[in-house]
C-alpha cells in the first residue's frame, strides 16, 4: 500500500478501497477525499506507524470501564473497528462505539452501523483538529446519537458533545479526582479508571 494521500473517490470507489485495504489499515471517507484512521503526518503521508502507547491504554481502559455498563443492558459495541455513517453521508472508524437499539447494519464489507448512540474518539496529534471539527459536526446530525465522548491522551481531560437541534451542549471533565457523567446513558467513569497506567505529562 503506497503511502501517498490517495485521490478524490466516489462513495463506491471508497467501499471498495477500505474493503481491500490491507489487514490492520482503515480509512475513513470526508466528502470526497479518503483519509487513514490514524490521519497524516507533517508531509501530507499516511500515519501508518500505528497509535501511540497511550492512546491504546486509553482506548482499553475505557473500553472495560463501559463493557460492563452497556452489555447489562444489551447494549452492542466496537472498538475500533466499526465504522460508521453519518447523514452526510461521510464514513468514519470511532475508537468506541456503542449502540442501544438493535444495530442496523449496511451488506457493505466492512459493514457500517447506522444506529450509533455513543461515540468516543481518543485524540492524537494527527487526528484532533478532525476530530474536534469535521467529526464533531458530522456526528452531531446522526439522528441516533446521544453523546460523543473526546478523550485525550496527554491530560485527563474528556469533552462531552449531547447534541441538540440547536446546535450542541458541551461538558468538560478534568482531573484525575473527576467523574465522567451521563444522565441520559446512565454512565458515571472516573477518569482514574481512563487514564490508569497511562503517563501523563
Amino acid at each position: 500500500m503506497s503511502a501517498v494521500r490517495p485521490a478524490r473517490m466516489t462513495v463506491e470507489e471508497y467501499l471498495a478501497f477500505d474493503a481491500a485495504a490491507p489487514e490492520g489499515e482503515r480509512y475513513e471517507y470526508w466528502d470526497g477525499v479518503v483519509v487513514p484512521v490514524h490521519g497524516y503526518d507533517e508531509t501530507g503521508t499516511v500515519a501508518m506507524a500505528g497509535a501511540s502507547p497511550a492512546h491504546n491504554q486509553v482506548v482499553l481502559n475505557l473500553s472495560a470501564a463501559l463493557h460492563g455498563p452497556m452489555t447489562q443492558r444489551g447494549w452492542r459495541g466496537g472498538v475500533g473497528d466499526q465504522r460508521v455513517r453519518t447523514e452526510a453521508g461521510r464514513y468514519s472508524y470511532p475508537d468506541l462505539v456503542f449502540t442501544c437499539d438493535e444495530p442496523q447494519y449496511t451488506d457493505d464489507n466492512p459493514a457500517v452501523l447506522l444506529n450509533p448512540t455513543l461515540l468516543v474518539e481518543i485524540v492524537s496529534p494527527s487526528t484532533v483538529g478532525r476530530d474536534r471539527g469535521a467529526k464533531l459536526r458530522a456526528y452531531a446530525g446522526i439522528e441516533s446519537l446521544v453523546e460523543y465522548w473526546i478523550v485525550e491522551v496527554d491530560a485527563a481531560a474528556v469533552t462531552r458533545i449531547v447534541p441538540q437541534p440547536e446546535g450542541g451542549a458541551l461538558r468538560f471533565v478534568e482531573g484525575l479526582d473527576a467523574v465522567v457523567e451521563s444522565a441520559a446513558l446512565g454512565l458515571a467513569v472516573p477518569l482514574a479508571d481512563v487514564y490508569r497506567l497511562v503517563d501523563l505529562p
